[in-house]
């Protein structure tokens, strides 16, 4: 066993050296003072998502997000324009937006009344004039504001004013998340609001088994899928599905930015097409009715080829087919996260779809979901593991297709590794983990 080493700089670069083998040092995910350094070197200076624009339609609708641990609001001005600011009041450092979402002209602290416009512009502060007089110009007192770019409907927000534009940041990914905000001429909402909810864990754990495991379904999912739980994804499940079953085909994208997915392809269908259900749900109705749409307007390998995919943009939004939601995974301490869910459905799709899509999310990814409560017992477990003074001294192991990367090219797709089954989408974001954060 590794000694225990002292300090998060030499803790990040002992996992960063054990990273290089395919593992990592298990305190990474439980260690105060890298969790801390993480709030700077990863949270501050990346692209995070932060909403979507159907949260706002309209001039003055408004949301509280986050950026890391730091509270935001995303809101859109009289000119449409989307906005992005530290809900902090310049005075005195209060919240100025005490509401999750809503509608309002103004944001104003509630310690001394200092008061700002939707844009975040300094607008004044009771007897302003007799108390500060031409002392304090308004111009240098506002709300700050995060650099801002949407991908598609997609909120990004960052602070950081050396990263490069979001087209790069997302690179050839934007060719993925089409399939989740763009599947279809019209393109998505968010379906009824959002789900929020905390649990045990190191936000870590979460944006990886979104970056690249497709692994882990057979058998942390195997109960929800003897009892007949649909994905939207794949229909009704096989009551012959079995832990042991054969791997089926697939692929493997990631970045150097640390982004992350893995998909495994379609099984093919039998002669004359599968058959309609007889209990075919609202949406399984509403795609199959659209599917030659659908193949227009993303092309068959996206439309076709692609069965089901888990995807992570880096550090922390996640895009998943069985139930076509966003997670974002909201760090709360080295032990905790808040969860966020955003379902979505397509603008164009009627009304029964939009209610079955918001019912499905409930029981799939919900807080009660009979996924996302297998997940989360996972990682709460993982993050526990973390803690032992002897346990922590055993690397975790990302070693599936270490070394034998096989790079597929072909026109209009992409280039992806051979496979959906494997650690490269986790040890992509590992290893852009890593090198910021050795990177002050």
């Amino acid at each position: 066993m590794t000694a225990l080493t002292s300090g998060p700089q030499e803790l990040v670069g002992h996992s960063a050296k054990l990273l290089a083998e395919g593992m990592v040092d298990r305190r990474i995910y439980s260690d105060p003072d890298v969790y801390r350094m993480e709030q700077e070197l990863i949270f501050a200076r990346s692209w995070l998502v932060v909403g979507h624009d159907t949260q706002i339609p309209r001039p003055g609708d408004f949301v509280e997000s986050y950026m890391g641990e730091e509270s935001v609001i995303v809101t859109r001005n009289r000119e449409g324009e989307i906005r992005v600011m530290l809900n902090t009041c310049r005075h005195r450092g209060n919240k100025v937006c005490r509401a999750e979402l809503g509608t309002t002209r103004a944001f104003m602290c509630q310690y001394h009344g200092w008061t700002y416009d939707i844009d975040g512009n300094f607008v004044g502060a009771p007897q302003f004039e007799k108390v500060y007089g031409d002392d304090l110009d308004k111009s240098k007192w506002g709300l700050h504001r995060a650099r801002v770019a949407l991908y598609k409907g997609l909120i990004f927000a960052t602070f950081d004013t050396s990263l490069p534009p979001l087209e790069e940041y997302l690179g050839d990914f934007t060719w993925l998340l089409d399939v989740s905000l763009d599947p279809r001429p019209g393109g998505v909402e968010v379906a009824g609001g959002f789900l929020r909810w905390n649990i045990k864990t190191n936000w870590k754990f979460g944006a990886e088994n979104s970056a690249g495991d497709l692994y882990h379904g057979g058998t942390t999912h195997r109960s929800a899928v003897d009892i007949g739980h649909r994905a939207i994804a794949t229909g009704k499940n096989d009551p012959k599905h079995t832990t042991d079953e054969e791997l089926d085909p697939g692929g493997t994208m990631i970045s150097s930015f640390g982004h992350g997915v893995n998909w495994s392809d379609r099984r093919p269908e039998p002669e004359g097409g599968a058959p309609v259900p007889p209990d075919e749900t609202p949406l399984a109705r509403y795609l199959r009715e659209n599917r030659e749409l659908t193949r227009q307007h993303l092309g068959d390998f996206r439309s076709r080829t692609i069965r089901r995919y888990n995807a992570n943009i880096f550090p922390n939004a996640s895009f998943h087919s069985s139930a076509q939601t966003i997670h974002i995974f909201h760090p709360r301490g080295p032990g905790r996260t808040e969860v966020w869910l955003l379902p979505l459905v397509d603008k164009a799709a009627p009304q029964d779809v939009k209610d079955w899509v918001r019912r499905h999310t409930d029981s799939h990814f919900g807080p009660g979901g009979f996924f996302e409560e297998d997940d989360g017992e996972n990682w709460e477990q993982a993050t526990a593991a973390t803690r032992g003074v002897v346990a922590s001294r055993l690397p975790f192991n990302y070693q599936m297709g270490f070394g034998r990367e096989k790079v597929i090219s072909e026109p209009g797709v992409p280039d992806r590794i051979d496979g959906g089954f494997n650690d490269y989408g986790q040890r992509a974001l590992l290893e852009r983990w890593h090198d910021m954060m050795r990177t002050p």
